[in-house]
């Protein structure tokens, strides 16, 4: 093999590894910045992904891809770059940049939203300040109420908000939608801050018929002491049975029923109370 044949082949090997090294940060990015479209911002002015950005991350998936070719000309066409110039290193750092802090910024825009969403007026102070104002505004009866849908949780999460903003508000998303923000599309901001408002509305309006005494519908309030000596109340309105429901009733009594004598009444209390504790 010649010298100049050898130099080749190492040149080749080092466009394959720069190639490779740029797939594996790729896949390394979470499913968010991968498919992200625009830079959403929490004052409406949601910016689209430069075009050029877009286009590098599209051919990072491909495999098949020959080194030299991706590097020397794919690349540069990509930026509209006509000629070799070692300005490209630049551009492709800004866009390595822009997509390694998708999830970061995203999150940054969400503390905004998500502090305008609960403040009364123009917001003050920090998020943590902000949600403990709202979360204290509420009475014990609306926190300790059981919720329908993922309330209770989010009022738990609120309850025990930290300063730590970024770590709280990735909390709160997934408690919301249930997914992690790394796995987040571009519709799954729209369906968040949708749900927040609902959940809010749903909270409040229920503090208010409450405080204000114009809920007279029938409740049932339960209170349980822990192991530690502290007294939980539970509270839920009474709600009309389904068929399905009234089924599930029938098969449970019949079945305590069978137990008879073999079980004390106390027993049964107590299987039927930990049920009732694993659906709080």
């Amino acid at each position: 093999m010649t010298f100049y044949n050898r130099f080749l082949e190492v040149a080749y090997n080092s466009f394959t590894y720069l190639l490779l090294a740029m797939n594996r940060w790729y896949l390394s990015l979470p499913k968010y910045a991968k498919e992200m479209t625009v830079k959403y911002k929490a004052n409406g002015k949601s910016e689209k992904i430069d075009a050029s950005q877009k286009k590098l991350i599209n051919s990072l998936k491909q495999m098949d891809t020959n080194p030299r070719e991706f590097l020397f000309e794919t690349v540069f066409d990509i930026y509209c770059l006509k000629d070799f110039t070692v300005n490209v290193v630049p551009i492709i750092r800004e866009t390595k940049d822009a997509y390694d802090a998708a999830v970061k910024n995203l999150i940054n825009e969400l503390i905004i939203a998500v502090k305008e969403l609960f403040s009364s007026g123009k917001p003050k102070g920090s998020l943590s300040s902000v949600i403990k104002d709202w979360n204290e505004s509420l009475s014990d009866k609306t926190k300790q109420y059981l919720y329908a849908g993922s309330e209770n949780k989010i009022l738990e999460l609120m309850s025990n908000i930290t300063n730590d903003e970024s770590s709280f508000m990735q909390r709160l998303a997934k408690a919301v939608t249930f997914l992690r923000i790394d796995d987040w599309n571009g519709d799954t901001v729209n369906t968040f801050l949708r749900d927040l408002q609902t959940f809010k509305e749903t909270v409040e309006d229920f503090n208010s018929r409450k405080n204000d005494g114009t809920d007279n519908s029938a409740s049932y309030e339960i209170i349980i002491t822990d192991a530690n000596g502290n007294k939980v109340p539970m509270r839920f309105d009474k709600t009309e049975y389904s068929d399905r429901a009234k089924l599930m009733l029938n098969e449970m009594a019949a079945h305590l029923d069978e137990y008879g004598q073999s079980i004390t009444e106390q027993e049964k209390r107590q299987v039927l109370i930990e049920l009732l504790e694993k659906l709080c």
